[in-house]
């Protein structure tokens, strides 16, 4: 995408994640997704395709986007393993 989205994470793997979006995106588009875990001073900015996207409202207002990390590093990948394994949820 060619334009910033804020959207909600909903759930989060090493593999990628689940997050809730203001508009539909297509499948297979490539987009960059930026977070920060707790006690991470810069976000972790990782390229990303959207594998699902399904509406929750007839307008299409709000979607639930299914998103597949493109590339992770083993540093990344390892943060992301020892937040999920903590149990913590998405704020």
């Amino acid at each position: 995408m060619d334009r910033d989205v804020d959207v909600r994470l909903r759930d989060l793997s090493e593999l990628g994640l689940r997050c809730t979006a203001p508009l539909r995106v297509p499948v297979r588009t490539d987009c960059t997704v930026a977070f920060a875990l707790p006690g991470q001073k810069e976000p972790m900015q990782l390229p990303a395709r959207v594998v699902r996207c399904t509406a929750d409202d007839e307008r299409g207002t709000s979607c639930t986007l299914g998103l597949q990390f493109k590339s992770v590093t083993p540093e990344q990948r390892a943060a992301i393993f020892a937040f999920v394994k903590k149990g913590k949820l998405a704020p």
